[in-house]
């Protein structure tokens, strides 16, 4: 068998159905007799909690002179809806009103009397019912009197036993009032008994409370405390059952001041402002500052909560306000700043290139910033560590830097706002230099042997990836690389006159030697004559150097080399 609903399944309203059948000994009495019969009647409990009674079959027997017992059917009494009621265990249900009885499905029943009582109307009935999960007792009053004349009283079962529990007192709570400076919250101790009441008492002086001694209370109860004290509580129950004292030491604020925040302009940070929270004077009491940047005015649900000092960065003009409130709710001034968005400042990186026309130079270029009022410095190092404001060399113009060895050269432009630049770098090779370069000159000589012939001997450079060419003169100008003839090797060269000859030597890096110079003295043909004139009969024909003729002989009146009858003779 299914037990019985207690009060706790009761109170929770489960949905689970419960079900009990309850056999026992039955007492019908009619119009003052009475008999007795075994009768089975099922108690339901609802999905929804409530009950549901059903005394099915109900007959009404009587015993005959000779011992038989004779059986008149009713029918079934069904009572529905009954909400019910808990106390020390117990369930109780009741009805008052009217019924249909309707038709019994005992076998051995040949007639039932509830459809005819349902065609003469409602039967009324009362009903009374106490039961736990074994035990039922039940009474019910059937009004037959103007149907049949009879009145049915049945009473079934015996009286449940009541369960009586342990009473159960919790200690009284004494905390300290969320929010509110100064005062105590004393949360009452209660009773388990439905049959019993319990009244808390409190001290502030430290003594035991108890039913003669300290403030009575019944229910939770805020205490404003004026200095520092031990306060203790107690709970006793209507039957004298006590807590425990439950005892709190309490220790008094002196009129709690809050401070107001502080807003300043952060001068490390662009636009940004910070913050410095208020405080609480209490040791007891903690401060929490809320700020706006929208212009409205800030509390504990309007802002931003900080307890520490706080850097805010923002991005247009702007009000800030700042507020302090303690967990008493003591709340300082409002602190305002309004705030003027600057654009950010930028500042350019510095260019590090080699130095055009120079080994071994870089020209670092320093950086810029774009604005007026700002003024620069770029540092740069060359052992490829980073620069900065204190690592490096700080210039504040385009700088050319000699560098002995291949290196890492880095630079950074710092503004005094103490805004940067990216960090720049450059990879620099060294060049060695090459050793100074020598040019020996010429040498003009008379050649041995050879009349009027000289031979000039080129200069030479010391530097194999030089080349030197050597420049010779004849007429007495200054040699170049644009004047004379030019040559690699000793040249021998053959004059047919008195003059200067002059020779420079140039490399081809553009270095020049100096120019030598030779004066050189024609010399004639041995065993012939200079004559004077070109009028003698014997003399056949006259040719110039270049083997031709001269028909015209007065152009030859001048001091120069001619062939004259197969010789070489010089005509002054």
């Amino acid at each position: 068998m299914k037990r019985f609903l207690t009060f706790i399944s009761l109170a929770l309203c489960s949905l689970t159905t419960f079900a009990n059948d309850y056999t026992d000994k039955l007492t019908v009495t009619v119009n003052g007799e009475s008999m007795e019969q075994q009768a089975t009647i099922t108690i339901t409990q609802g999905a929804d909690g409530k009950y549901t009674l059903l005394l099915k079959n109900f007959c009404l027997e009587t015993v005959e002179e000779d011992g038989s017992v004779t059986r008149m059917g009713v029918g079934n009494i069904e009572l529905t809806d009954r909400e019910g009621t808990v106390e020390n265990g117990i369930t109780s249900i009741s009805y008052n009103g009217d019924i249909v009885i309707t038709e019994g499905d005992d076998p051995s029943v040949d007639f039932w009397m509830g459809p005819m009582l349902a065609e003469l109307g409602p039967v009324p009935i009362e009903m009374q019912a106490r039961f736990n999960d074994t035990q039922l007792y039940c009474e019910i009053h059937i009004n037959l009197m103007d149907m049949l004349g009879q009145i049915i009283d049945v009473v079934f079962g015996t009286e449940p036993e009541p369960v009586v529990e342990e009473e159960v007192l919790t200690d009284p709570v004494i905390t300290l009032k969320d929010g509110v400076v100064n005062t105590i919250h004393i949360a009452v101790g209660t009773t388990s008994s439905n049959t019993q009441t319990a009244t808390t008492y409190y001290t502030t002086n430290g003594s035991v409370p108890s039913a003669t001694n300290g403030t009575a209370i019944t229910e939770d109860t805020d205490v404003t405390l004026t200095k520092s004290c031990t306060v203790k509580a107690i709970s006793i129950s209507t039957s004298g059952l006590e807590s425990k004292v439950a005892s709190y030491n309490f220790a008094y604020t002196e009129n709690e001041t809050v401070s107001a925040p502080d807003i300043e302009l952060n001068k490390n940070k662009e636009n940004t402002v910070t913050i410095y929270p208020g405080s609480t004077n209490s040791y007891v009491e903690t401060a929490t500052t809320y700020y706006t940047i929208d212009g409205s005015w800030p509390d504990e649900n309007n802002g931003t909560a900080i307890t520490e000092v706080t850097d805010v960065t923002l991005t247009q003009d702007c009000t800030v306000r700042a507020i302090t409130i303690s967990t008493s709710g003591m709340t300082s001034a409002t602190a305002v700043y309004r705030f003027t968005y600057v654009e950010p400042e930028v500042v350019s990186a510095p260019t590090i290139a080699l130095k055009e026309g120079m080994d071994n130079v870089v020209t670092i270029s320093v950086g810029k910033s774009s604005r007026e009022a700002e003024t620069v410095t770029t540092y740069y190092t060359i052992d490829g560590s980073e620069p900065s404001a204190t690592n490096g060399t700080a210039i504040t113009a385009d700088t050319d830097v000699e560098l002995s060895e291949d290196c890492t050269v880095k630079a950074i432009t710092i503004s005094t706002s103490g805004m940067q630049s990216e960090v720049v770098s450059f990879d620099f090779t060294y060049i060695a230099p090459e050793i100074p370069e020598e040019l020996t000159a010429p040498v003009i000589t008379k050649k041995e042997g050879v009349k009027n012939t000289v031979t000039i001997s080129v200069g030479k450079t010391s530097r194999e990836t030089e080349t030197a060419t050597t420049y010779y003169t004849t007429n007495g100008s200054e040699p170049s690389a644009t004047n004379g003839t030019a040559i690699t090797a000793d040249t021998d060269v053959e004059l047919l006159e008195d003059c200067t000859v002059k020779a420079v030597t140039i490399s081809t890096s553009g270095m020049q030697s100096e120019v030598v110079s030779y004066d050189f003295t024609y010399e004639v043909e041995s065993g012939i004559k200079m004559p004077t004139s070109l009028k003698g009969r014997d003399i056949q024909a006259i040719y110039d150097l270049q083997g031709r003729k001269i028909d015209n002989r007065k152009s030859v009146n001048r001091k120069s080399l001619y062939i004259v009858n197969g010789k070489k003779v010089v005509i002054r």
